[in-house]
């Protein structure tokens, strides 16, 4: 369940009820059973939706953070290309989460194995990828100007198309890197890798959350290619590798 619902509103107290009567039902009709409620990357009425968080975590075993398209609503004068899951955000959505008494042991942090391919309508100063201007709930820009791509696509075209190379990003701690398609146009693409996924991970170690869940495990090249057994190992090396924190996938 991921629809908008207005602060404040009596959809907000019926979603209460709903998740409390499927968390009850569930227990008692199948004991052992787990309920679970996926949020977005921050409590701030992302996307519209002004959920009571707070409340939703005493009805379920855990929330589910979505620490991705963290770029749905982009806010300022540009429109830019810009990393899917940036750490500093992510940590930002987590503590405020953290902030309103939920217990790090009734959160999840959920991170991408998946990427944004945007197309550059212009390029400027430090490798900004300018992209089309696409309206989302009130912000000027949104992501919905790119298209999200596979972990093991991304790989295919950095190994294909890039002549920069895999680049990275200090202020979001993530990996992205650019190339020009059969048509000659510029993409930039921005994803997550195990180097920035190692860095979510740790912090979600260190704030002592449940654990942690990926969107999701088919977006892996699983085939023979050596290339492909290598890389798909490394992304759930990094996901096991780290400590004390357990792991779910979809």
């Amino acid at each position: 369940m991921e629809g908008p619902i207005s602060k404040g509103s009596k959809q907000v107290m019926l979603l209460n009820e709903l998740t409390a009567n499927v968390y009850q039902t569930f227990k008692k009709k199948l004991p052992g059973s787990q309920v679970t409620f996926d949020v977005a990357w921050s409590p701030d009425c992302i996307d519209g939706r002004c959920y009571d968080v707070l409340t939703l975590s005493k009805s379920v075993d855990f929330l589910a953070i979505m620490a991705y398209d963290e770029m749905s609503q982009i806010f300022g004068p540009e429109c830019a290309a810009y990393a899917n899951s940036p750490f500093n955000k992510t940590k930002s959505g987590v503590s405020k989460y953290l902030d309103l008494g939920i217990p790090p042991e009734k959160l999840v942090l959920g991170l991408p194995w998946y990427g944004y391919d945007y197309s550059c309508i212009a390029f400027t100063g430090v490798d900004t990828c300018h992209i089309k201007r696409v309206p989302y709930l009130g912000a000027n820009c949104s992501d919905a100007a790119g298209k999200q791509i596979s972990y093991s696509t991304i790989n295919d075209l950095l190994l294909t198309r890039t002549e920069s190379g895999r680049k990275w990003d200090e202020g979001s701690q993530s990996p992205y890197f650019d190339y020009i398609d059969m048509i000659n146009q510029k993409h930039q693409v921005w994803y997550d890798d195990p180097e920035s996924l190692a860095i979510k991970l740790q912090y979600a170690v260190e704030a002592g959350l449940k654990g942690a869940a990926i969107w999701n495990s088919d977006l892996l090249d699983y085939s023979a290619l050596k290339r492909s057994v290598t890389q798909t190992k490394d992304m759930w090396v990094t996901l096991a590798g780290v400590k004390e924190i357990k792991h779910t996938h979809h």
